[in-house]
């Protein structure tokens, strides 16, 4: 069976191949989920067996609403949180649409919360899709202080001894109420990164120095990749023009220090400042991407869309997972570092130059 990390841009988007045209999808980006749904057409999926939305914010949950209107009576079950965002969002407000036009039932729409074990979401003679976080109280503390981010939902695929964990926009905080259940680190192949590489820490408190800060960010983020998570990969669904300065240095030294191997989906400038150029030295696009091959600029001539890895499609077996096209990926990224005056957050910065003497 395939995963694809599909290029949406800035946002989400997990598709779980089942078989016999049958997929589980995690999340649909932003926008109209153009993207998403080519993937599916060019898999023929006929029927979703699970919609996952992880929680409510726009790049997570709004193109739900194009997939929900598109599959019209073929998705078998819809699971969701109730967080803060839920009742103004898009995908919310088609949900309440489908049912009044009884082309969903009720039955059909299950909650997003585990019990006292990890929730049984999707399984078949091969894998097991399962729900690890948030409960029930939990996802009450998040509604509380108005942080979906601290209710997203973790989910974890099993097949054989092969996992891949879907870390949705998880944070510190909510791991560490994670691992309160749990006496050792989850251990996977592949990482969705949580909160595309971004702020996953508690924010600088008034009053906090700067280095006391720095410090504590990095704590955090040494005990989640160790005390936590334990990935061998990890998928960096970031977008190009996106204003958060995702990735965030941070995140990706403490990926390599871990000995986590990043795969970006779209290109920044924290990266590359000729985004353009780039853009002809990128891998072809053979996955449906939000990443395009011809220029593409904002109207403040921004670059946008450029692909790193692009969609992403790992091959899941019971005995290994297999990125596909990794090394091709790997070998541009090296090529940016060392032939194209690049700076990769995935790659060490260079040592500097030794003072003349």
């Amino acid at each position: 069976m395939e995963v694809c990390f599909v290029d949406v841009g800035q946002g989400t988007s997990n598709v779980i191949l089942l078989g016999d045209r049958r997929a589980v999808v995690i999340d649909c980006g932003a926008a109209q989920a153009e993207t998403v749904l080519a993937v599916l057409r060019r898999f023929r999926i006929d029927v979703i067996s699970r919609l996952v939305i992880s929680h409510s914010h726009d790049d997570h949950s709004r193109g739900a609403a194009a997939v929900l209107t598109a599959f019209q009576s073929r998705i078998e079950e819809l699971w969701m949180l109730d967080d803060v965002r839920r009742p103004e969002s898009l995908f919310w407000l088609r949900v309440l649409e489908e049912l009044r036009a009884n082309r969903l039932e009720r039955r059909q729409i299950r909650l997003l919360v585990r019990e006292d074990r990890p929730k049984e979401i999707y399984r078949d003679d091969r894998v097991l899709l399962s729900l690890i976080a948030p409960d029930l109280v939990t996802n009450f503390r998040a509604v509380d202080d108005r942080d979906p981010n601290f209710t997203s939902a973790v989910l974890i695929l099993k097949r054989g001894k092969q996992q891949i964990l879907f870390a949705g926009d998880s944070t510190i905080a909510e791991w560490r109420d994670i691992m309160q259940r749990r006496k050792r680190p989850f251990k996977c192949q592949v990482l969705a990164v949580p909160h595309h590489a971004g702020g996953v820490w508690i924010r600088q408190a008034k009053g906090e120095a700067q280095a006391v800060f720095e410090a504590r960010v990095r704590a955090d983020l040494d005990w989640f990749y160790s005390q936590a998570v334990n990935a061998d990969y990890g998928i960096v669904s970031v977008g190009t023009t996106n204003q958060h300065k995702h990735p965030r240095p941070e995140v990706m030294a403490a990926l390599r220090w871990a000995k986590v191997v990043p795969v970006c989906i779209q290109m920044t400038r924290q990266c590359c400042t000729d985004l353009e150029a780039q853009r002809s030295r990128s891998l072809p696009l053979v996955l449906p991407s939000r990443s395009v091959m011809n220029r593409d600029v904002s109207d403040s001539n921004r670059s946008r869309n450029v692909a790193c890895a692009a969609t992403v499609l790992v091959e899941l077996e019971d005995a290994a997972i297999v990125i596909q096209r990794f090394t091709d990926h790997q070998d541009m990224i090296d090529r940016l570092a060392s032939q194209h005056g690049g700076t990769p957050l995935c790659r060490p910065a260079p040592a500097s130059a030794p003072a003349p003497t």
